[in-house]
């Protein structure tokens, strides 16, 4: 578990370190402005979490955290704002910008560790998710089930365990599944919620399709809300499927199936669309009709009389 500290002031750094210090498994990483902490997370070396001051040379935390989150491969970095500002604007920038937790100082011991034991269990969980993920046997396929309702994830666990050789991964939200996704995770196929906290189907989907890596991952949503221009939207992303809910297992065992023979979502998505909602029909050009001097140069099919 790797945390960066990025503050100008040593006595800063130093304090979260001795907080810190009798963490299991945490080893800690130091910059001291903003652009060699952007220099470091754009070469590669990524942290699980990040203790980010608001006030440093060269580069503010501020604007850290606006290209942390332009950059893709670090759009989902778990970020925690240290400040002794208290300015409430400033604040609700920041939580546009999806930051993880803002720990205010002089630093309060039982505070910063109440913020940063959670985002710890929760990176360890994920990285476990996609360690123990069935990812590296070719010989088995994996479902990742996203939805923030659990008797929806038990029953599609219960479903998967009903076809041979399908394993599951859950996520919560898009968030966390686009978080597994770019850790490594490379599932069969995934089913996904329209409504969820953090993120909902509609941006994880996009995400998805925006990344050269993860575009090809077949998608199918459910959802018990849907709409014509949900269900067109949706199409346009190239979807695999689209279930309502309460839905019928079987739909979802014609997918996991269906996916396994066609894994491409680009290929040929099959919409299970609400009433009302038909998929926009397939174009078909007509062929045109035979010039007369086309046909007249046709060879003719009559018989002719034998001399």
């Amino acid at each position: 578990m790797k945390i960066l500290i990025a503050d100008d002031e040593e006595i800063e750094r130093t304090a979260l370190r001795d907080i810190l210090k009798n963490e299991s498994g945490v080893e800690i990483v130091e910059t001291r402005d903003g652009q060699e902490t952007l220099d470091i997370l754009c070469d590669g070396s990524t942290p699980d979490l990040c203790l980010i001051d608001i006030r440093m040379p060269r580069l503010d935390g501020l604007e850290l955290m606006k290209r942390i989150r332009r950059e893709p491969s670090l759009r989902h970095l778990h970020v925690v704002i240290t400040s002794s500002n208290r300015d409430r604007n400033i604040i609700i920038a920041l939580a546009q910008l999806n930051i993880s937790g803002y720990l205010l100082k002089p630093y309060d011991s039982a505070k910063v560790l109440g913020i940063i034991r959670p985002l710890i269990g929760t990176v360890v969980a994920q990285k476990a998710a996609v360690q123990a993920s069935p990812m590296m046997n070719l010989l088995s396929k994996t479902l990742l089930i996203v939805d923030d309702d659990k008797e929806i994830r038990e029953m599609l666990n219960t479903v998967a365990k009903m076809e041979p050789g399908w394993e599951t991964v859950e996520a919560e939200n898009g968030e966390e599944a686009l978080l597994l996704l770019r850790q490594g995770l490379k599932p069969t196929l995934c089913f996904c919620d329209l409504l969820m906290p953090k993120m909902d189907g509609y941006a994880f989907v996009r995400r998805v399709r925006e990344d050269s890596v993860l575009r090809s991952l077949p998608i199918a949503i459910i959802s018990s809300e849907p709409t014509v221009a949900s269900v067109r939207q949706l199409a346009e992303l190239k979807i695999s499927g689209f279930i309502i809910k309460p839905f019928d297992l079987s739909k979802v065992r014609a997918i996991m199936r269906q996916t396994i023979k066609e894994p491409e979502p680009e290929a040929n998505p099959t919409l299970l669309v609400p009433p009302g909602a038909a998929a926009t029909p397939k174009r078909t050009t007509p062929k045109p009709a035979p010039s007369q001097e086309s046909a007249a140069l046709a060879p003719s099919t009559e018989s002719k009389p034998a001399t």
